[in-house]
């Protein structure tokens, strides 16, 4: 028969805590990259829309100031709707006495009582229609 086992002898060696492996870390950390990449691929185009968009309105609301201000100097003045006007003729009826600025650089112009004002960054921006 057989000598029983001592209990030294049968029972496994312990197994040693498993260590994080190297590779799992460059592949995790690079899943969060991507991931971070990803999500600035898809904002940074709605930041720049958005920005475009709020100096397009900018400019618009300028232009109506402009508007606004040519129309009180024809009424004050009784100007007709064919009369030409200058930007010096209306700077009393606009706020500081001073031609708003143009968020994208621009240049504001009036020409008759009648026609609307125009900013020159609408003929200089493609599919931009800064107008009333």
């Amino acid at each position: 028969m057989a000598e029983p086992a001592t209990p030294a002898e049968s029972a496994p060696e312990p197994i040693a805590p498993l260590k994080p492996k190297k590779r799992s870390r460059v592949a995790f950390y690079s899943v969060v990259v991507v991931i971070i990449l990803l999500l600035a691929a898809i904002a940074v185009p709605n930041f720049v829309k958005a920005r475009t968009t709020a100096c397009k309105n900018a400019c618009i609301a300028n232009l109506k100031q402009i508007d606004g201000a040519v129309q009180q100097w024809a009424l004050e003045h009784k100007k007709q709707a064919t009369d030409r006007v200058t930007t010096t003729d209306i700077l009393d009826y606009l706020k500081g006495s001073a031609l708003p600025i143009c968020p994208v650089a621009g240049t504001y112009s009036v020409s008759t009582v009648s026609s609307v004002p125009t900013c020159s960054d609408a003929l200089k921006t493609p599919g931009s229609t800064h107008s009333l």
